[in-house]
């Protein structure tokens, strides 16, 4: 048991000085993104990307709507500041779904789920 104690503590300790050392990153990261900003560099900063909305329709498919594309602004860095969301995570998101169609069933493991064909049958 002692062994198992002491492998805990030093987890333990692990998680505590990543979770540290995260809250650091975050911090500078923060404080060097509002510097920036305050002394006019929010081009070098700040981007802005053209987001367009896709609903969904029978089939399982995206309608995508080109019609009315958004404007987000982003922000260069690893994590969100400034209210607004990194740019590699908003390029990754540039499509905003509007609604999922998804059977009622869907979220049931596949041996549960019953097949649409089956279901007609019984009748």
């Amino acid at each position: 048991m002692n062994g198992m104690a002491r492998l805990l503590r030093i987890a333990a300790r692990g998680l505590l000085v990543l979770v540290t050392l995260l809250a650091l990153v975050y911090v500078g990261e923060d404080a060097v993104v509002r510097y920036r900003v305050s002394h006019g560099g929010s081009a070098q900063v700040l981007e802005t990307l053209t987001i367009y909305e896709a609903g969904a329709v029978k089939g399982n498919k995206l309608e995508y709507y080109f019609d009315q594309p958004q404007l987000q602004t982003c922000v260069h860095a690893m994590f969100p500041h400034l209210g607004d969301p990194p740019c590699w995570y908003a390029r990754k998101h540039a499509i905003k779904i509007l609604s999922r169609l998804e059977p009622p069933d869907a979220r049931l493991p596949a041996s549960l789920r019953t097949s649409r064909s089956h279901a007609a049958r019984k009748v």
